[in-house]
């Protein structure tokens, strides 16, 4: 498992202690875990590393939902991912939101 964090500019680097804690607890139920953090725009980061770790499955959660001409329920960042990494892409909806996707 990778577990991986993009910074952006505006970022306070909870992403990354989030990571990390994450990483700890799968490590901990014998699951072998690298992490990465990433600096660049989020869409392309993703895709590149899952390219670059020959990936085969990317799960990522959807920050957002809105915007004309994105995937139904899909943010701008997974909307990219979806359309240009060679892995499998599976997203999970913002918590509160799988109703509305299961209608």
């Amino acid at each position: 498992i990778t577990l991986a964090h993009v910074r952006e500019e505006t970022g306070n680097g909870s992403g990354e202690s989030q990571v990390g804690q994450l990483a700890r607890e799968l490590s901990q139920n014998d699951f072998p875990v690298t992490t990465e953090i990433l600096d660049g725009k989020p869409g392309e980061a993703i895709s590149e590393l899952a390219s670059e770790i020959d990936g085969t499955i990317v799960v990522m959660a959807s920050i957002s939902a809105t915007g004309v001409g994105r995937g139904a329920h899909r943010g701008s960042v997974a909307d990219h991912v979806v359309k240009h990494a060679e892995a499998a892409v599976l997203v999970i909806p913002p918590r509160g939101h799988l109703g509305q996707v299961m209608e």
